[in-house]
């Protein structure tokens, strides 16, 4: 079967997401090392192999528009099913959501409970509000570090 001059509707999609994601973890590979970054180079050559795959052969004119639209995109995560329809639930903004919840985790600065079982800790991980922190007794701790 010859090998088509042009990417149809789908594939040139999936060529835009994986361009995309190629880049988005391009600029992400300095915040990791040892075993993390080696899969993660692993992934970026993957994605590489893939869009030259994909784009070998197609007709040059579109080859560049698909790569200077790639350059263009940013990908985003977006939650849909954060809430549920029904009398008891209510849609809010991502952002109102988000200041609700740091407002809530200042309570966190005078923290010294049981980090694991912490139900504002539990609530802000189930609604997707931002970790602050990578280390320490939790991922929203706004304390002194203990010694």
């Amino acid at each position: 079967m010859a090998k088509s001059r042009y990417l149809n509707a789908d594939r040139r999609e999936d060529v835009y997401w994986a361009g995309a994601l190629q880049g988005y973890l391009e600029s992400k590979t300095k915040y990791y090392n040892g075993e993390a970054l080696k899969w993660l180079r692993s992934t970026l050559f993957s994605l590489e192999c893939f869009l030259r795959v994909v784009l070998d052969g197609i007709e040059p004119k579109e080859k560049r528009s698909i790569l200077n639209m790639i350059e263009d995109l940013t990908p985003t995560i977006q939650v849909n099913k954060l809430a549920r329809e029904g009398p008891e639930f209510v849609t809010v903004d991502a952002d109102t959501l988000y200041d609700f919840g740091e407002f809530a985790l200042e309570y966190c600065k005078h923290c010294k409970g049981d980090y694991d079982t912490c139900r504002l800790r539990e609530l802000a991980l189930k609604v997707g509000i931002p970790p602050l922190v990578e280390i320490g007794p939790c991922q929203y701790f706004r304390g002194e570090e203990e010694k």
